[in-house]
């Protein structure tokens, strides 16, 4: 770790940073969005232990505060991890204390055993063995089977033929990370054993790790990305409601009837609102058809017919006129979701425009 340049370290970190600070505020719904909080919040901490112990002058016993710490990091994506390779939700909570207390019960004793030898404890029989570098060696068998487990399931969601092109490439992005977990993994264990210091891998090994923590904080900030478009009002549903509005404004104000409950205590999404939206605008256009003052007409598809007919039929409506033909049939292409959105956007430009005129 401490061969990284301090100032790529800093980056990356304030990087990743910023990005749990914003998952625990907009994304923390799932359980797997949860257990991905909690992993980066430890390995944070884990780093921000180091370099605490560490600035203070104690840097061997800053790496072991970093693997007590880094160990409640392994726990938590372990358990996302089984998560993703099919494990019971509903046990998540009741397995997952279990990682936590197995992770926290050997980064207690790491730590004690740090301080024990930084203040001399030990006899000099048990300094023989080297503690640092079976406690790596461990560590790493555990990276290399979570990195195993993850690549895997990556190859599986890769050969399912649904995965959209982004989906595609996050998988791709995750498959490339378990690779060099497995590949750098395997290399500390072998330099370990070869005798060498297992802290000390060289600047490109530690290069390598942080910008992997930096492609793994862009992948799981893709989602926060999203509720953060979401909560500004930028992403596509958003617009397309602001694009609908006019319309939903004048014919709901005509047919308040068709205006469906709502709980202000609720903050729907964006595309539970356009849902409603389009629900409730599709029953004013039925029900409005009544109130069409033209019965002589065919049906029609020209959509400045239709609007014309519609804004008089809500004038009348608004008026108190009963219905006056309610065999009338205004004819609006309609057909699946999509369909029924390119209409009525449609519509709603073409309303728009008719009340410019």
């Amino acid at each position: 770790m401490n061969s990284a340049p301090p100032v790529f370290t800093t980056v990356v970190i304030a990087f990743v940073l910023a990005i749990v600070c914003g998952r625990w505020w907009l994304v923390n719904e799932s359980l797997t969005d949860r257990l991905i909080n909690r992993a980066l919040t430890w390995d944070i901490g884990a780093v921000a232990g180091y370099g605490v112990v560490a600035g203070i002058g104690f840097p061997d016993v800053g790496q072991r505060v970093f693997m007590a710490i880094g160990f409640l990091t392994l726990s938590n994506t372990c358990g996302f991890i089984a998560l993703l390779g099919g494990a019971d939700q509903r046990t998540t909570w009741q397995r997952q204390r279990a990682y936590d207390s197995v992770a926290a019960s050997a980064g207690l004793l790491v730590l004690l055993c740090a301080v024990a030898g930084e203040i001399g404890l030990f006899p000099a029989s048990m300094r023989v063995v080297d503690w640092d570098g079976l406690l790596w060696v461990a560590a790493d068998i555990f990276l290399i089977a979570i990195a195993v487990t993850l690549g895997r399931a990556c190859v599986r969601e890769l050969r399912a033929a649904a995965a959209t092109a982004g989906e595609t490439l996050t998988y791709w992005a995750l498959f490339a990370v378990a690779c060099y977990t497995v590949c750098a993994s395997t290399y500390r264990t072998l330099h370990t054993l070869s005798g060498a210091s297992p802290q000390d891998l060289g600047t490109a090994w530690a290069v390598g790790s942080f910008v992997m923590l930096a492609i793994l904080a862009t992948l799981i900030s893709m989602p926060l990305v999203s509720a953060l478009l979401v909560r500004a009002g930028l992403d596509r549903e958003s617009r397309w409601c602001r694009r609908l509005r006019p319309l939903w404004h004048d014919l709901t104000a005509a047919v308040p009837e068709v205006v469906l409950p709502f709980d202000h205590e609720d903050r729907p999404g964006s595309s539970a609102r356009l849902y409603r939206m389009t629900v409730e605008i599709r029953d004013a256009l039925l029900h409005l058809k009544q109130y069409v003052p033209d019965p002589s007409a065919t049906e029609t598809t020209d959509l400045r017919t239709y609007v014309r007919d519609i804004a008089e039929a809500a004038r009348l409506k608004q008026h108190g006129r009963p219905p006056a033909y309610p065999g009338r049939a205004v004819q609006f292409p309609a057909g699946d979701r999509t369909t029924e959105l390119s209409s009525l956007l449609a519509l709603s430009r073409e309303w728009a425009a008719d009340r410019s005129r």
